[in-house]
């Protein structure tokens, strides 16, 4: 298991029904120079993750505008927990991001109300970047079977994008929205999104 934090790092943890507290395998994070600036890693909160089981990447949205593309292999491994690449381009702090490894397209989501859709495979080049809604684009999924990118957002509307990774075509195909009325306090986020 992931889980961002508020202090620029993600621990990777181990639950098991017979521990009764989880284990920290090991911390993704920044790691500083004898000078104590820092070298690789977020210097923003992190507030969304995805992750490729396959290649073993681990993707990481931040409040410092960026996303960074982790290197989270066999440990031991000379790249383990590194960084393999940093993405830029949100204005604004990212709020979500999603992967679709097939296509190896990751969309990530922001305050600058922007969806971007970047091709890890060819680089971390950004592909694609549309205004998806009014207000903070708050999050994002990819739901792979349907070919369907769901957005939401702080305007309260929740979008359904048609999306066809790995092309060149000019814009998604907005499949729809909903309006949501009122906006629910999540646990530990403080209020209302």
């Amino acid at each position: 298991m992931f889980l961002g934090t508020m202090d620029r790092t993600v621990p990777i943890v181990r639950y098991s029904a017979d521990d009764a507290e989880p284990t920290i395998l090991h911390q993704l994070g920044i790691i500083r120079s004898t000078e104590g600036q820092a070298t690789q890693g977020h210097t923003g909160s992190i507030r969304s993750i995805a992750y490729d089981g396959k290649r073993k990447y681990l993707f990481t949205g931040s409040f410092d505008t960026t996303v960074i593309i982790w290197d989270i292999g066999a440990p031991g491994r000379e790249r383990y927990g590194r960084v393999a690449g940093v993405l830029r381009g949100h204005t604004g702090k990212v709020k979500g991001v999603a992967w679709c490894a097939e296509t190896k397209t990751l969309f990530s989501t922001g305050d600058d109300k922007t969806v971007r859709m970047w091709d890890v495979g060819q680089g971390g080049r950004c592909v694609r970047t549309f205004q998806a809604h009014e207000g903070w684009v708050l999050g994002c999924v990819f739901l792979k079977e349907l070919g369907l990118l769901l957005t939401w957002s702080k305007d309260k509307t929740i979008k359904g994008w048609r999306v066809a990774p790995g092309t060149e075509s000019d814009l998604p195909d907005p499949t729809g929205s909903a309006h949501v009325d009122d906006t629910p306090d999540l646990p530990g986020s403080g209020g209302p999104l």
